[in-house]
C-alpha cells in the first residue's frame, strides 16, 4: 500500500507541475485572441517603467498649459501605444491660461491618417480630462501606425487658446 501511495503522490505532483507549465506557457504558445502578440518595443516598455502607462493599457498624457498662445508642455509628446488603452490627457494651466479647460473637440485626431477610425467615439470629456480608447490590438496583422491629433483648449476670456499637434504611435 505504501507504494500505491507514493505512486498517486507522485503522479498528483507531476500532474500539477505540468498543468503549472501548460498554463504559464500555452498563451505564449498560441497567442491571444487567435492571432500571434507582437513584443513590446522598447519605447512601450519605457513608458511603463516611466509611469506614463500602466501594464500597457492604460497609459495618462499631461498637458500643461503656461500661458494661451504658447505651445503646451506635453509629456510624453509622443505615446507610444502596443496594445488596446484608455489614454486619458490631463491638463493643468498657469498664467493668463488659468481655469483652461478642453474644448468639447479637445484631443481630435485625424481623418487623413485613419486616427478617427481607431479611437472610440465618443470620448470621455471633462473639464481638464479628456479620454480615449484607443483600439490598437498589438496583433502581428496589426500594422504600426502614426496619428497626429490636436489639442484645443479654452479659457473664458479666450475660446481659442490653444491649437497644438502632438503623435500617438501604435506599434
Amino acid at each position: 500500500m505504501d507504494k500505491n501511495l507514493r505512486r498517486a503522490a507522485y503522479a498528483v505532483v507531476s500532474l500539477a507541475l505540468v498543468g503549472i507549465l501548460v498554463f504559464r506557457f500555452f498563451p505564449h504558445l498560441v497567442g491571444f485572441g487567435g492571432g500571434s502578440r507582437k513584443t513590446h518595443t522598447a519605447a512601450c516598455d519605457k513608458a511603463v517603467q516611466d509611469k506614463i502607462c500602466q501594464n500597457y493599457n492604460k497609459c495618462t498624457v499631461k498637458v500643461h498649459l503656461p500661458n494661451c498662445g504658447v505651445d503646451p508642455e506635453v509629456v510624453p509628446a509622443d505615446l507610444p501605444i502596443c496594445e488596446q488603452a484608455s489614454i486619458t490627457w490631463e491638463l493643468t494651466a498657469s498664467g493668463n491660461a488659468t481655469g483652461a479647460k478642453f474644448a468639447a473637440n479637445g484631443i481630435e485626431f485625424r481623418a487623413s491618417d485613419g486616427g478617427t477610425a481607431h479611437y472610440d467615439t465618443p470620448p470621455k470629456v471633462r473639464d481638464i480630462t479628456y479620454e480615449y480608447k484607443d483600439k490598437h490590438k498589438g496583433q502581428e496583422t496589426d500594422p504600426d501606425a502614426k496619428y497626429k491629433y490636436s489639442i484645443h483648449v479654452l479659457t473664458p476670456s479666450q475660446p481659442n487658446c490653444v491649437n497644438y499637434d502632438p503623435f500617438v504611435y501604435n506599434e
